[in-house]
C-alpha cells in the first residue's frame, strides 16, 4: 500500500491516502506473467513424453506401485501433487496438465519478477532478468513440457517465494523455512533455486540497502528459517532408506545420498557442471555461445567487485557452487540431466542476464526510455525463442509419435496384442534424437511402451489388456506391434 505522509488532518498527524488500485497496478508484473504462460501455451494439447504415459497408467491401475516411487525418491508431496491424474486418467485429458504446468509457468516468471524486483531494480530489468531466467534454463522448460513436472514447477515457485521473504525480512523466518521444506519433498533441485537466488543477490541488487538486509540475512535469519528444511531433509532419507530396504528403489537411485564423496565430486566436475552452461537448448551448447555466457558474466563480476562487494561477491559464489554441487551428491550419475541441474542454470542464468542488463544500461545510459524499451523486446523475443524451442523439440517429434502408434492401435489390435518390438533411441522419422530429456521415443524402454499400448487400447474401448511382452523381432504381424518398423520405414 502506497502512502503519502505529508497530507496532514487537523490534528496534524499524517493521514494515510491510498493510491487509487489504476496507480498501483504492476503492468511489468502481468506481462511476467502472459510472456512466461506462452510457451506453455504452445505445447496445450493431448500429448505427452515418455515417463507421462507410464505415471498416468500407474496412477490410474496401480497406486501402489506409483506410491512407492515417489517415496522411494524421498518426495511425497510430489506424489500428492500427481493425485490430480487420478481425476483426468485417459491420453484426452492430457491437456489439462498442460494447461495447468502453463499456468504453473506463468506464476513462476511472475514470482522471479518479483523477487528481483524486491532486490530493488527498475521494473524493465527485473522482467528481463526474471523472464529471462525462466525462459533460458532448460531445466524450466522441462518442467512446463513435461507433464509428471509439473509439480516440480510448484516446488520452484514455492522456492523462490521462500527466498523473497528472507531477503525482504517481512516475515518471520520459519515461515519461509516450511516453503523451503515444502518445495524439498516435492523436488530436492527446484528448492535448491532459492538458495541460488539469496546467494545471487550481490551480483543482482544495485541497493545498498539491500546488502544491509542481505547481510544481516546470514547471521539472524538464516539459522531458524533451516530447522524446517532439516526436518525435512531427514524426513526424504529416512523415506529412501525404508524404501531401498524393503526394496521399493533400488541402492544408488536417484536423490538417496548413497554412493562415495569421491565419486560424486568426479562425476560433477565432469558431468554435471559442463552442462551448467547448456542454457539455450536442451540439446547442446555451441561454444559461441558459451563465449557470450563467459563474457557476460566477467561483466557482472567486474560490476560487483567495483561496487567493493569483495567478500559478497565470494560468499555469494561459494554458497551457489555450494547448492549447484548439492545435487550431484544426491542423484549421483544418474540424474545428470538439465531437470536436475536447474539451480545450477538458474546462477548461470542469472550472472549473464545481470550482465547484459549493465551492459545496455551502459551503452544507453542516456537514454533510459529507450534501454527500457530494449529489455522489454529483448524479454518478448526470450518468450517467442522458448515458444519455438518447445513446439520444435518437444511437440512435433511426441506428436507424430503418438500419432503413428495410435494409428496402428485399432481395436482389433489391441484384442489380439501380446508382443512389442522397442523401437531404438535414434529413429529417422522423429528427428535427431538426443540421449538428455527430449527427443529420445517413448517406445525406446519396455515400461513406458506398454503403459502408452494400454492406454491408447482403453481410450479405442479395450480396457484393461494384457500388458504386451518385449520381443526382439517382429515374428509373429498380427499379435506383435512393431516400433522400431513404425519410426524407421
Amino acid at each position: 500500500m502506497t502512502t503519502h505522509p505529508e497530507v496532514q488532518g487537523t490534528d496534524a498527524t499524517p493521514v494515510r491516502v491510498t493510491e487509487p488500485w489504476h496507480s498501483r497496478f504492476d503492468v511489468f508484473a502481468v506481462a511476467a506473467f502472459v510472456l512466461g504462460l506462452i510457451p506453455g501455451l504452445s505445447v496445450v494439447r493431448n500429448v505427452g513424453f515418455a515417463d507421462d504415459y507410464g505415471q498416468m497408467a500407474l496412477t490410474s491401475h496401480q497406486v501402489s506401485g506409483w506410491a512407492k516411487s515417489m517415496l522411494g525418491c524421498g518426495r511425497p508431496l510430489q506424489m500428492v501433487a500427481l493425485g490430480i491424474w487420478k481425476l483426468f486418467p485417459t491420453i484426452g485429458d492430457l491437456w489439462v496438465y498442460h494447461l495447468i504446468a502453463a499456468l504453473a509457468g506463468g506464476v513462476c516468471a511472475w514470482a522471479l519478477y518479483g523477487f528481483i524486483r524486491s532486490l530493488g531494480r527498475d521494473a524493465p530489468s527485473a522482467l528481463f532478468l526474471g523472464l529471462g531466467s525462466l525462459c533460458l534454463v532448460p531445466g524450466f522448460l522441462i518442467q512446463i513440457a513435461w507433464l509428471q513436472m509439473f509439480p516440480f514447477l510448484l516446488a520452484s515457485i514455492a522456492s523462490i517465494t521462500a527466498a523473497r521473504w528472507l531477503v525482504e525480512g517481512k516475515r518471520r523466518p520459519w515461515l519461509a523455512g516450511l516453503l523451503f521444506a515444502a518445495a524439498w519433498l516435492c523436488y530436492q533441485p527446484s528448492m535448491l533455486i532459492g538458495v541460488v537466488l539469496i546467494a545471487a543477490v550481490p551480483f543482482v541488487t544495485e541497493s545498498e540497502g539491500v546488502m544491509v538486509l542481505w547481510r544481516g540475512l546470514w547471521w539472524k535469519r538464516l539459522g531458524e528459517a533451516l530447522i524446517p528444511v532439516l526436518i525435512a531433509g531427514i524426513a526424504s532419507v529416512i523415506m529412501v532408506k525404508i524404501a531401498v530396504s524393503l526394496h521399493w528403489a533400488k541402492a544408488g537411485g536417484r536423490h538417496q545420498f548413497l554412493g562415495k564423496f569421491s565419486d560424486h565430486l568426479h562425476v560433477w566436475i565432469h558431468r554435471q557442471l559442463p552442462m551448467a552452461f547448456r542454457l539455450w537448448s536442451p540439446f547442446g551448447l555451441s561454444h559461441r555461445v558459451l563465449i557470450v555466457e563467459l563474457f557476460f558474466g566477467v561483466v557482472t563480476l567486474v560490476v560487483v567487485l567495483r561496487r567493493k562487494r569483495f567478500l559478497e561477491a565470494l560468499l555469494g559464489i561459494v554458497a551457489m557452487g555450494v547448492a549447484g554441487s548439492f545435487l550431484a551428491f544426491a542423484t549421483a550419475a544418474i540424474d545428470v540431466d538439465t531437470r536436475a541441474l536447474v539451480a545450477s542454470q538458474v546462477a548461470v542464468a542469472l550472472m549473464v542476464l545481470t550482465g547484459m542488463a549493465l551492459s545496455i544500461h551502459w551503452l544507453l545510459g542516456r537514454f533510459k526510455e529507450a534501454s527500457m524499451v530494449l529489455l522489454v523486446a529483448i524479454s518478448v523475443l526470450l518468450s517467442v525463442h522458448a515458444t519455438l524451442l518447445l513446439r520444435n523439440d518437444y511437440v512435433k517429434p511426441n506428436q507424430l509419435e503418438l500419432n503413428l502408434i495410435t494409428n496402428a492401435l485399432t481395436p482389433q489390435k489391441c484384442r489380439n496384442l501380446s508382443h512389442l518390438v522397442l523401437a531404438p533411441a535414434s529413429t529417422t522419422v522423429l528427428g535427431p534424437a538426443e540421449a538428455n530429456e527430449f527427443g529420445s521415443p517413448t517406445t525406446k524402454a519396455p515400461w513406458m511402451s506398454q503403459k502408452l499400448v494400454q492406454l491408447i487400447c482403453s481410450s479405442e474401448g479395450v480396457h484393461h489388456p494384457t500388458l504386451p511382452t518385449v520381443v526382439s523381432s517382429n515374428t509373429d504381424p498380427a499379435h506383435t506391434l512393431d516400433f522400431n518398423t513404425l519410426l524407421n520405414p
